[in-house]
């Protein structure tokens, strides 16, 4: 029987299936690299075996939100060694593997690079880090169209750029990937990309669909166009043909900070897909033309690892979506309850301060620290403390806020003293509701000695 599309898909299920993937994935791994392959789109073609250090730093950033998870440690552990290898002076890295016989075929690049740097530093040792840095700052300077970004795709010098000019949107945006891993923010390379998204400029020589591209940019985007992201996003959805571009769209999706109700269906129809038809190389990327042919290529492991990840986005969205509701309505019901408390002739005075005071507490620290303390303390094995007292705790720590907040003005302006009546209201108000939470004698009587007249 079909799942009603409204129902949240248990967190059960998904572990389950991300475990497997997890599994298929480190059974991919072959002395810390996975073994991808390129063809071309000729119904007569056959798989060619490649070596790249690309789908492994590629995949080793995919997982790094799980990286506490067992087989992920693995994973990574046998990844970094592997790319540490591959590592050329000033940091750089070609996109074939050293023992590939392709190896030769292109110079080092900004996408490889900027993909497998920022790998060893989500995972291996910060030893390196400041050295790393310095490389990469080297290189961009050495690469760059314009200070700031953005940045041409091959490392090559001045004299041979003719003949590698590319500048590519989905390199820009590995490149913006990794200097946010250690909080940088180019403006100038943001703007670039803003232009991108803003004029539906979405195109690529290496990267074959607009999907792909979104998915790339919103990995680190720290730019104003997360609506016309999520539009283009839904524009695009009739190029959804494969599982893996589905995957990267359901990414994208929750990144650009899009509901997750609305990539639910998504969801279910990648459950859905059998695992022998989810464990294929599907096209990624252009590795190489030439006179005869147009060389795609795709990678298995990769496209387990992008259905990992978007079911692991989906649920960590669906939980925080959640949450946020909730945490809404109770404060909502704390506003009212507070609002009821306070007498009639006081409210001129004493409304106004709550409502700033809850509109500047951005962090909640005010207003939810008795809830979240509610949902971490067990009273017994029965039940939690009853919400009532928390209510209470919540009221009270508002109207003590106000009351502390009136006193500071009365102390900065002598002529404050209309304060009086309400800054006693808010802290015998204060006492009282903080008394009623009490459990203890010793509990109450710590509040009658910190807040004794």
């Amino acid at each position: 029987k079909k799942a009603p599309a409204h129902k949240r898909i248990s967190s059960k299920q998904l572990h389950k299936r991300i475990s497997e993937e997890y599994a298929y994935i480190a059974s991919e791994q072959t002395r810390g690299y996975f073994q991808s392959v390129r063809y071309t789109l000729r119904k007569d073609s056959c798989y060619e075996i490649t070596h790249t250090t690309y789908y492994t730093s590629l995949i080793l950033c995919m997982l790094s939100n799980q990286k506490e998870h067992p087989i992920v440690l693995d994973i990574a552990r046998n990844g970094i060694a592997f790319l540490h290898n591959e590592l050329k002076e000033q940091s750089l890295c070609n996109y074939h593997a050293r023992f590939s016989k392709h190896h030769e075929r292109f110079p080092a690049d900004l996408d490889d690079t900027c993909l497998a740097l920022a790998a060893l530093f989500l995972y291996g040792p910060r030893d390196g880090v400041e050295r790393m840095l310095c490389d990469v700052v080297h290189m961009l300077i050495q690469n760059e169209t314009t200070p700031g970004g953005p940045y041409f795709t091959w490392v090559v010098p001045k004299e041979l750029r003719n003949q590698w000019p590319n500048i590519d949107i989905a390199v820009n945006a590995h490149i913006a990937y990794f200097l946010s891993l250690h909080d940088i923010h180019l403006t100038q390379l943001t703007a670039w990309i803003d232009d991108h998204i803003e004029d539906a400029n979405l195109t690529s020589e290496f990267y074959l669909s607009p999907i792909t591209l979104l998915y790339c940019i919103t990995r680190a985007y720290k730019g104003k166009r997360n609506a016309q992201i999520l539009k283009l996003l839904k524009k695009y959805q009739s190029r959804i043909h494969n599982p893996l571009l589905r995957a990267l769209y359901i990414t994208a999706h929750l990144r650009a900070g899009g509901n997750p109700r609305y990539v639910q269906t998504h969801v279910r129809q990648l459950l859905a897909v059998p695992k022998t038809k989810l464990r294929k190389p599907y096209p990624f990327f252009i590795e190489e033309k030439t006179n005869s042919a147009t060389y795609i290529s795709g990678c298995h492991a990769f496209t387990s690892a992008a259905f990992v990840e978007a079911l692991s986005e989906y649920e960590t969205h669906s939980r925080k979506r959640t949450a946020e509701h909730t945490t809404e309505k109770y404060r909502s019901r704390i506003m009212q309850k507070t609002c009821e408390i306070i007498p009639r002739h006081l409210q001129g005075k004493l409304l106004p301060v709550v409502h700033a005071l809850v509109e500047h507490d951005t962090r909640n620290e005010i207003i939810l620290v008795p809830y979240y303390f509610h949902h971490t303390l067990m009273v017994n094995r029965t039940g939690r403390i009853p919400s009532v007292f928390v209510e209470n705790l919540t009221c009270a720590n508002i109207l003590g806020w106000v009351g502390y907040t009136l006193l500071d003005d009365v102390y900065d302006d002598e002529r404050s003293f209309t304060h009086v009546p309400s800054i006693h209201y808010a802290v015998t108000q204060t006492r009282v509701l903080l008394l009623e939470s009490a459990f203890t004698e010793h509990a109450r009587n710590y509040i009658h000695r910190t807040l004794a007249d």
